[in-house]
């Protein structure tokens, strides 16, 4: 039987948020980048050898952030081998990781953002040249990375949510779709059905 590996991000009763959807590559009249502090790091090997790097950078304290131009956080993608910059966006506290498959044409990529006004997943694809949003949900109370599905190795992402604040928990399921090239919507059930079925699989705890 194939390993099924779960990483579970756990928050706690919030709704949509993370890095803004207004996103747009780097600039020539981008901020410096002596202006910002590295926070978090990822590099991903995107073929050929070639590797990128992802990190989230925090403008530092005696710096001034400016709306639209000099944002308080930011997620920077980079080609290592040509040193430039391929992909850049506005973003909250935000955490990155890799999903344990690659996606499309390139790497997979999860950031998971939380902040005052809500939490959520943001998937990319990475490519040598180009970064393409692939997956963007918030959630309630969890979101879950399966990279090695039962159901012919096919990764994808559960996400635990709720319609409304006293909504009961619902588990979607989002998988890869080759036509629109993201993550569709596949199915849902219960939080309590899902709990019910995990609970059936592994049994109780030894006495």
């Amino acid at each position: 039987m194939k390993k099924v590996i779960i990483l579970i991000t756990a928050v706690f009763l919030a709704s949509l948020a993370g890095c803004k959807t207004d996103s747009s590559a780097a600039s020539s009249n981008s901020p410096s980048q002596a202006d910002y502090e590295v926070v978090g790091m990822l590099t991903l090997n995107v073929g050929n050898g070639i590797k990128a790097q992802a990190t989230v950078e925090n403008l530092k304290d005696s710096i001034s952030a400016i709306p639209g131009q000099k944002p308080r956080s930011r997620l920077v993608i980079r080609n290592l081998s040509t040193g430039k910059t391929i992909y850049q966006e506005e973003c909250g506290d935000s955490t990155l990781s890799y999903p344990g498959f690659d996606i499309g044409r390139g790497a997979g990529l999860v950031v998971t953002t939380k902040g005052g006004s809500g939490d959520g997943i943001r998937v990319y694809e990475v490519t040598q040249s180009d970064v393409r949003i692939v997956l963007a949900e918030g959630y309630r109370a969890a979101a879950i990375t399966m990279p090695n599905d039962e159901l012919g190795g096919d990764g994808g992402f559960l996400v635990v949510d709720s319609d409304s604040g006293t909504s009961p928990l619902v588990v979607r399921r989002y998988q890869y779709d080759d036509g629109s090239k993201k993550y569709v919507l596949t199915g849902r059930t219960s939080f309590a059905d899902f709990i019910r079925s995990v609970k059936n699989q592994f049994g109780r705890p030894a006495r």
